[in-house]
């Protein structure tokens, strides 16, 4: 389908926008003042056209781009691309996600893309999501005008032309993604149009088949974690932890019994009840103790990272049921940190609904039921703890370990050398990281994450560790896309950042783009400075 504008005609330019894996939100800039995007463009503005395109004042040229099957044609102007055909011949959601991607990928995010005739209201946010910004109301003016109505469940027949409240509803769809991105909670918004199955097999084969190009864009954290459904152990942000809890993690050198916990609705876990009962009860063994939470989706977490992303930030509803899917993560999850992470013995103190762990067969371990009805339930426990043999051996450093953790975790295991050479000090009751006299990282412990200090800077560019390029000036408040040149690879947006030019060390503060948009993108905030 080939459209042009005949009312919309005006000169703009991007002047902001925030990303969110591939989906972006912000702002054109007109004359007349300024319009939000994502963006639905209604049908009164659209008119079938086949010698021009014109979209929003600005004539379009057709271009191809790629060779041979992989060919993608397209119609570009000063602001938008036009991808048209995508939906032609009911596409299957594969080759959807590969064309819409591959448009990305070889056309960027300078400009604004636009997938005409969409006819299913119920896959705008999976397509929102891989990176459609502009929309339009045809389809939905057609279906009106036939009696069909949209509602949030799905659509209906009635007995009158419903176009004006399907254009609305498409209106308020995209006006609701866009401030899920803006708030970093799209991919809870997107799961929650379940309406469509397309939109739900977008959303798998996107985690299943486009993980590495999905978890670049992806950011290192959100606000928040609702983990209502099994998609959620396909997130980025939850399975590049559980990766690394697998492959990384090392335990704390002299931890020799591992104790497996269930976790608790309060985060972080020992603010609790349970958990606060259960490190008061095992007292003087505790030293000797390494305790790690059993949960889902983020399998396994360690103590001593309780308070970092994601472990301190999701939410689960708990029904006392566990599915196949979450078994299964739990048990590749406890298979591979035992064996990388040699313990003297493995005790399972967790409740009648986890004893599916006994079936996993783990060596020297043994099931103790945790039953939190029982007047004394930590009596079997301490029993069984007053076997160990306690040797004098060296005194936990507790809180040495938690941040040598979060270091380990939030920036890799590059940095632990470091780490071990630096002194713990507390200032303004803030802890911190410190090498000779002057602070390195400083624990944000809201955010369960190390900052970067401008002395601890020099680390970063002599491993060439999440630091970012830009031109030659001196950045003050925000450095802006335009002004960045590159950055290394591990670079994810809300990453901790080194910004250098040529190695000259400029600042620190957090990206606010990914490895692959940075130096690619020229509009909008790139990176937040600190300092």
């Amino acid at each position: 389908m080939e459209v042009l504008t005949n009312s919309i005609i005006f000169t703009m330019v991007i002047k902001s926008q925030k990303f969110y894996a591939f989906a972006r939100s912000g702002i054109l800039e007109k004359e007349s003042g300024s319009i939000q995007f994502p963006m639905v463009l209604s049908h009164d503005d659209l008119v079938s056209g086949f010698e021009n395109f014109t979209i929003a004042g600005e004539i379009c040229e057709r271009k191809e781009i790629g060779n041979g099957s992989e060919a993608i044609t397209y119609l570009e102007s000063e602001n938008f691309i036009v991808l048209q055909g995508v939906l032609q011949n009911r596409i299957g959601a594969s080759s959807l996600i590969s064309t819409v991607m591959r448009a990305k990928e070889l056309l960027g995010y300078n400009k604004l893309l636009y997938v005409p005739g969409i006819s299913d209201p119920y896959i705008i946010p999976a397509m929102f999501y891989l990176g459609v910004d502009v929309f339009d109301d045809l389809a939905a003016q057609i279906e009106g005008v036939n009696h069909t109505s949209y509602t949030t469940f799905g659509r209906v027949k009635v007995e009158k032309d419903s176009s004006l409240e399907n254009s609305e509803f498409l209106r308020k769809e995209v006006e609701l993604l866009g401030i899920a991105c803006e708030n970093d909670m799209l991919i809870e918004a997107v799961e929650k149009f379940n309406v469509s199955h397309k939109n739900t097999e977008i959303l798998r084969k996107l985690q299943n088949n486009h993980y590495e190009k999905y978890e670049n864009m992806y950011p290192r954290a959100t606000p928040a974690i609702f983990a209502g459904t099994l998609n959620s152990l396909g997130r980025p942000d939850i399975v590049r932890y559980n990766r690394y809890i697998r492959e990384e993690y090392a335990k704390p050198n002299n931890a020799r019994v591992a104790l497996f916990i269930p976790c608790s609705a309060k985060k972080p876990y020992s603010h609790s009840r349970s958990h606060m009962a259960l490190i008061e009860a095992i007292g003087k063994y505790r030293k000797y103790v390494h305790e790690i939470i059993v949960s889902s989706p983020i399998a396994l977490v360690p103590r001593d990272l309780e308070e970092a992303y994601p472990p301190a930030f999701y939410d689960i509803p708990v029904t006392g049921k566990w599915y196949y899917e979450e078994i299964e993560s739990i048990r590749k999850s406890m298979e591979s940190f035992t064996r990388r992470n040699a313990y003297e013995s493995i005790i399972f103190f967790l409740p009648e609904d986890m004893k599916f762990i006994e079936d996993f067969n783990m060596p020297n371990s043994e099931f103790i039921t945790w039953d939190k009805k029982k007047e004394n339930p930590f009596d079997v426990l301490l029993e069984r703890l007053s076997s160990i043999n306690m040797d004098t051996g060296p005194r936990r450093d507790y809180l040495m370990e938690k941040l040598s953790s979060v270091a380990a975790y939030q920036f890799g295991n590059w940095i632990v050398p470091y780490i071990q050479k630096m002194k713990l000090i507390k200032s303004y009751n803030q802890f911190m990281l410190s090498s000779s006299g002057k602070p390195n990282l400083i624990y944000n412990e809201k955010h369960g994450k190390l900052t970067i200090n401008r002395e601890g800077a020099w680390m970063f560019l002599k491993e060439s560790k999440f630091c970012v390029e830009i031109d030659n000036f001196r950045p003050t408040a925000s450095v802006y896309g335009m002004g960045v040149l590159g950055s290394t690879p591990e670079v994810r947006r809300e990453d901790e950042v080194v910004v250098h030019h040529n190695g000259e060390f400029r600042g620190v503060g957090v990206a606010k783009m990914p490895h692959d948009l940075l130096g690619k993108v020229k509009k909008g905030i790139a990176i937040k400075m600190r300092n």
